[in-house]
């Protein structure tokens, strides 16, 4: 099992911190295993950081979120995987809409196409990425 470090765009902090998004596209550049950790550190929004107690005494720009916080002060979701979809599992149905959820667990698909196409402008998953299912794991 390895922890692995990595950015998650604002606007899914929420969703996948509630579970509503149970999965995560990603570049397949670390590996990912089932039973790996993420932990995914929130950026993209005026983190909740900027009282000035962190880097606004010392950058007088407009403030653009994670990339200007201290990392340790970032909104960070810890998450275990669950499954590991490769492209050339889903490749095909995801363009023909075959898919069914039960054989991806909590997976929808409507939610990885529209994911696709809003950040790949494409149907179907680059060659060099995975389709996550991920499980928050909640701090005791």
């Amino acid at each position: 099992m390895k922890v692995h470090e990595k950015k998650l765009d604002f606007q899914f902090h929420e969703p996948v911190e509630t579970g509503k998004k149970p999965f995560e596209v990603r570049i397949n550049d670390c590996d990912y295993q089932v039973g790996d950790i993420i932990e995914l550190k929130a950026y993209g929004k005026c983190c909740n950081y900027c009282d000035g107690k962190s880097y606004k005494q010392y950058y007088s720009g407009n403030c653009s979120g994670w990339m200007n916080c201290y990392e340790s002060e970032a909104e960070t979701i810890r998450v275990k995987i669950l499954t590991v979809i490769y492209p050339k599992q889903i490749n095909y149905e995801l363009t023909h809409g075959l898919i069914s959820s039960s054989n991806f667990g909590k997976i929808n698909f409507d939610d990885v196409r529209k994911v696709l196409k809003d950040y790949f402008d494409r149907k179907t998953l680059p060659k060099d990425y995975v389709v996550l299912e991920i499980e928050v794991i909640k701090n005791n």
